[in-house]
């Protein structure tokens, strides 16, 4: 199991858990080997610091994928919890302060909740 993880706001919770999120874009360039697991991290509602998120699943790894942020699709925003491209871009570009030849990575994983 791989010391990273991906972090994700209350705001994805329902999405994460229920099954509807099944991939995240990170800023920049990032190689994920096909097949590797990642512990999946929830912060808190109006948390400020991930020191108190808590790990909720794992995620193996699907396919990883660099690419622009002009070239993000539909297919990769209904991974992402998202309806349409448009609305993913927005927020990438808002949330990472960055623009459309930017890059970024999209992993697509499967996602398992652990035991409660």
């Amino acid at each position: 199991m791989s010391l990273i993880g991906f972090h994700y706001s209350a705001f994805f919770k329902e999405a994460l858990l229920t099954g509807k999120m099944s991939g995240t874009v990170l800023k920049g360039e990032y190689k994920f080997p096909i097949s590797s697991k990642l512990f999946v991290y929830l912060s808190p509602d109006n948390a400020e610091t991930s020191i108190l998120d808590t790990k909720v699943g794992v995620a193996t790894i699907k396919a990883c994928k660099v690419l622009p942020v002009s070239e993000l699709t539909d297919k990769i925003a209904q991974h992402c919890a998202y309806t349409n491209e448009t609305a993913l871009r927005e927020d990438i570009k808002k949330w990472y302060n960055c623009g459309d030849s930017d890059k970024v990575t999209f992993v697509e994983y499967e996602f398992e909740k652990l035991a409660q």
